[in-house]
């Protein structure tokens, strides 16, 4: 009888065997602790979301949304900014309203 070899694993397979473990061991990890360390990697950025809500309370011309509702913007690590729709789109306020585009409210006129 001829001595036989056993085919050897090629090289792709054992990359895709590495990789495959990798997945599985980051996604028990996941699972078992949370996915909170994958989210503090990523920055938050929450402006978009606030100057949409600033919008519709615009248009539906809300004003108390618009005139006293405390929102919050967070951008990246930065300390959060507190204050209204109003406040943020103050003409006499510029830097909000060049860097966040929140539009002013024509329709709704906020006193104090």
């Amino acid at each position: 009888m001829d001595n036989k070899r056993g085919q050897g694993l090629s090289t792709s397979t054992i990359i895709l065997l590495v990789l495959g473990l990798i997945i599985l061991v980051v996604l028990i990890y996941g699972f078992y602790t949370g996915w909170k360390f994958l989210k503090d990697s990523t920055p938050d950025n929450n402006v978009d979301q606030v100057a949409q809500a600033c919008q519709q309370a615009c248009i539906t011309k809300s004003t108390y949304d618009f005139c006293s509702r405390q929102r919050q913007i967070t951008v990246g690590d930065q300390t959060p900014i507190l204050g209204t729709c109003d406040g943020f789109s103050d003409s006499t306020s510029s830097v909000y309203k060049a860097e966040y585009n929140i539009v002013t409210c024509s329709d709704i006129t906020c006193l104090g």
